[in-house]
């Protein structure tokens, strides 16, 4: 917020910097009035800073929602897609095709199968 301020504000007096530097030369009737266009200049190119500075910060906004999108709906297809573990009936692991067979070798997919457990009765 602050930065924003202080491109606003810099903008503004540079301008009316840039436009009084020769306001001794006038006559003192035409100094009122080019005072007067001045300040209206500077607030013009300052509404303008400002305006591309709200521009930029929409784009941004909208830049991150996409991204974001994007990674929910990647998500929810991952979740959706079989994983690299044995199914319940089959005691053989499907494979990913977008990962290759690297990531379901068998030395990978075992240590993450399902364990059958002895019942044990505690009583």
């Amino acid at each position: 917020m602050l930065p924003t301020a202080l491109l606003i504000g810099g903008a503004a007096w540079a301008t009316t910097e840039w436009l009084l530097q020769d306001l001794d030369k006038l006559p003192i009737a035409e100094q009122i009035s080019t005072r007067i266009e001045a300040a209206r200049t500077a607030l013009a190119a300052a509404a303008g800073v400002g305006a591309a500075v709200t521009l930029m910060l929409a784009v941004r906004r909208q830049r991150h929602q996409e991204l974001a999108t994007a990674h929910t709906t990647h998500d929810a297809a991952e979740r959706r897609s079989p994983s690299c573990t044995p199914r319940r009936s089959s005691s053989s692991a499907t494979i990913r095709p977008q990962f290759g067979s690297a990531a379901c070798m068998p030395w990978n997919v075992w240590p993450r199968t399902p364990r059958r457990c002895a019942r044990r009765s505690w009583t």
